[in-house]
């Protein structure tokens, strides 16, 4: 998280920016208010889940065929490497 006031990176720090509250908003979102570390300037961040931006069925049609796709493949390639690992593991013995 980079503060917009100063530009460093709380990564820089030991401690990260510090979030000093927390809330939920009404769209599902999240709302944090944080303290730079460096220069002490707060200011505010909001997450939205992306599931909340999706409104319209078909793009979440899209969206899902997406995720199934990649979901696919992560296995596909996890498959794969444990096949080739147990092919090791035989060729050893």
């Amino acid at each position: 998280m980079d503060c917009p006031k100063c530009g460093k990176s709380s990564f820089e720090f030991e401690g990260a920016s510090k979030v000093i509250e927390t809330r939920s908003d009404k769209r599902g979102g999240i709302r944090r208010r944080r303290i730079c570390p460096a220069c002490g300037w707060r200011f505010t961040t909001y997450e939205i889940h992306q599931h909340n931006l999706v409104s319209d069925p078909e793009c979440k049609k899209e969206v899902m065929a997406t995720y199934k796709e990649e979901l696919s493949k992560t296995i596909n390639k996890s498959r794969e490497s444990i096949l080739f690992a147990l092919d090791q593991i035989f060729l050893d013995l």
